[in-house]
């Protein structure tokens, strides 16, 4: 199963490292002392960025993985902005007389997104009707309306959402039971001082790289400023998804690393346990992004699917997790299992 997951996400992890090269190498290009010199270097660096990644898209994502071929056009509107950020000002011609094709086509563009975000609204708004959850619900809306959850893109947009937009607050959840993962456990004051690694980071690497490699020392600092901002995110998304234990239904989240939803009758056995204990193999341990030990070990007889970032996902027999308040959780899960057996 394990490399039945590796080879379905294999292309998704090549696009990342192939767009993460070209990236590399125009920043080292564009910084060279011959690129003010050779007219034709600007506009290589204008085409592998704005064709050579989307071809590359479209190569490793959507044939592989039958995302919609239009989102190639959004991933080529990104790619003329980063080709912007890449390029001196002074040697973007090139990128402007594209610019400038893209514009006559820009009225008919705009049409078809005030389309499919119209339909996207509805979809994600009859989504939430049902839970209160804003990956789960993107997902469903890009189900409905691109035939396709677009998994990676989602947990992108859910990493923004919390880390951006961290002072929103979500409607409380629907459920009839909530249960938190993080009053506990300790887990925020963990994380604001792990968060403290990427700022040092961000500030003595790009200071001590910066006096010799400049597009190296970008790169790091855009690396680490996104570490911080999943971090932040995660942070975030532990606090405001808590665990859900609905009529028939639990729903695991640990915060964004992962997710699950399960039917009470597939529970065998749930038990409190003070450790995991590590001599016992196919557990998956859903409370390491929670920094902390499980206190619930569950068990079912049948394969639960697990879903983590990027559309990666784990089938487990045996979960490992951790909740606040496990003498009120406990008894609440058993009285369902006994109602299903």
């Amino acid at each position: 199963m394990t490399a039945l997951h590796t080879s379905r996400h294999r292309p998704l992890v090549l696009f990342l490292l192939l767009v993460f090269a070209v990236v590399c190498t125009e920043l080292v290009v564009t910084h060279l002392r011959q690129f003010t010199t050779h007219t034709l270097l600007p506009l290589a660096v204008t085409l592998d960025v704005t064709v050579g990644i989307p071809a590359l898209y479209y190569a490793f994502i959507v044939r592989r993985y039958r995302v919609p071929v239009s989102t190639v056009a959004a991933v080529f509107l990104l790619c003329l902005y980063l080709a912007s950020v890449i390029l001196p000002t002074a040697h973007q011609s090139f990128l402007l007389q594209l610019k400038r094709v893209v514009l006559l086509g820009e009225p008919v563009l705009l049409l078809l997104s005030v389309f499919k975000m119209r339909h996207l609204v509805r979809e994600y708004k009859k989504a939430q009707s049902v839970r209160i959850d804003f990956e789960h619900n993107l997902a469903a809306s890009f189900q409905a309306v691109f035939g396709n959850p677009l998994l990676p893109l989602v947990s992108e947009l859910t990493m923004l959402r919390y880390g951006l937009c961290f002072w929103l607050q979500l409607p409380p959840a629907a459920s009839q039971y909530t249960f938190s993962v993080h009053r506990e456990s300790g887990f925020s004051a963990l994380m604001s001082t792990v968060m403290f690694v990427p700022v040092i980071e961000m500030v003595v690497v790009h200071l001590l790289v910066m006096r010799w490699i400049q597009p190296v020392a970008l790169v790091l600092l855009l690396l680490s400023a996104y570490s911080l901002l999943f971090l932040l995110a995660h942070l975030r998304a532990v606090r405001q998804r808590p665990i859900l234990l609905e009529n028939t239904t639990l729903i695991l989240r640990a915060g964004l690393v992962w997710q699950c939803s399960i039917d009470v009758s597939h529970i065998t056995k749930v038990e409190a346990i003070r450790e995991l204990d590590i001599t016992r193999k196919g557990i998956l341990n859903l409370a390491k992004p929670l920094l902390t030990q499980p206190n619930v070990l569950l068990t079912s007889h049948g394969p639960v699917i697990v879903n983590g970032l990027y559309g990666f996902s784990k089938s487990t027999h045996s979960l490992a997790f951790y909740v606040d308040r496990p003498q009120e959780f406990l008894p609440l899960l058993q009285q369902r299992i006994d109602a299903q057996a």
